[in-house]
């Protein structure tokens, strides 16, 4: 709406709950190479798929065609699935935000590794899943800037998936970006020209 054109994509992670086991199995959080788990005071446990997990991207019209998003599904091809989304005109990120259905399959792959990490768990079944969904940069790095041809105008997104655990910091550099002063970081792996940069470099190069 101001003009500014982020290569934001829409990935969706699935997330499960099971029923009850045993409470206090363990806390506060496993993070397993083909599982994370964290169990609520219940005994239900919130599962996630895990560092080997396969991520899904839903791309909008005209993605593929833009450098940085190809060079990193090239680089996350083992962890990542591509969906077109064709229902709107955005180059990026589609025009209408919505839920996609979980990955039952990666979320019962991931169930049968806890079972296997911790049988005291083993009865346990899936009773509930979802997606949550992540704006992501295609080299995975948030955007920390101001916008000299929109004045006012102050860049904290693209988190991909880390905001919570990075608000603090972020949040102290978005209002000293808001305010004009120095941030005490170097921002230049975060300014928002780095994507028109690396655009210009690609349509440069012969062939």
């Amino acid at each position: 709406t101001v003009g500014v054109d982020i290569p934001f994509q829409q990935r969706s992670v699935t997330l499960g709950r099971t029923t009850p086991a045993t409470p206090g199995l363990f806390a506060p959080v496993l993070q397993h190479s083909e599982f994370t788990a964290w169990q609520r005071e219940d005994g239900r446990i919130v599962l996630g798929t895990g560092l080997i997990g396969r991520d899904t991207v839903h791309l909008a019209p005209g993605a593929l065609a833009d450098p940085d998003v190809r060079r990193h599904l090239r680089a996350n091809r083992h962890a990542t699935r591509i969906r077109p989304d064709l229902t709107g005109t955005a180059t990026h990120i589609p025009d209408t935000m919505r839920w996609y259905p979980p990955d039952r399959s990666e979320l019962t792959r991931a169930l049968k590794a806890l079972h296997r990490a911790i049988p005291a768990t083993s009865s346990v079944k899936i009773e509930h899943a979802w997606t949550g969904i992540l704006d992501t940069t295609p080299d995975a790095l948030p955007v920390l800037d101001t916008i000299e041809d929109v004045p006012g105008l102050t860049f904290l997104a693209g988190m991909s998936g880390h905001g919570m655990a990075i608000g603090p910091v972020t949040g102290n550099i978005g209002a000293h970006l808001a305010l004009g002063k120095d941030t005490g970081h170097d921002l230049t792996a975060f300014r928002y020209r780095r994507f028109a940069t690396r655009r210009k470099a690609s349509a440069s190069r012969p062939g």
